[in-house]
């Protein structure tokens, strides 16, 4: 799985203002960016790896739950040691996540 972003070809960073209003600054090229993700049919769990395996140095820090209440599901955030975001787990994944997009994942 590959995320190029989406159209136009130059996307923005987004800022809150003073007053919280988000407000896009400047220009931000946009580059293909190597996802790998899996699907797991009998847990009905999806993994989102957002960075390489250990090969390339991080160690698993630490485990963050989102707020389930805020979203009907559970999700976990996984860091790691120095707080950089390194895998999205979801769980009840056939919920949480579209027909298109469970499709494109890695069956496990």
């Amino acid at each position: 799985m590959t995320y190029s972003g989406s159209k136009p070809e130059r996307a923005s960073h987004s800022v809150n203002d003073a007053s919280g209003v988000v407000r896009h600054d400047r220009p931000m090229p946009e580059k293909q960016v190597p996802l790998r993700a899996t699907f797991d049919t009998e847990a009905d769990a999806a993994y989102i790896y957002l960075a390489d395996e250990p090969a390339l140095g991080w160690r698993h820090g630490k485990t963050i739950p989102v707020d389930s209440d805020e979203i009907g599901g559970m999700v976990n955030i996984d860091v790691d040691d120095d707080g950089r975001l390194i895998g999205i787990e979801v769980l009840e994944a056939r919920r949480l996540l579209s027909d298109k997009i469970l499709a494109a994942l890695d069956r496990g």
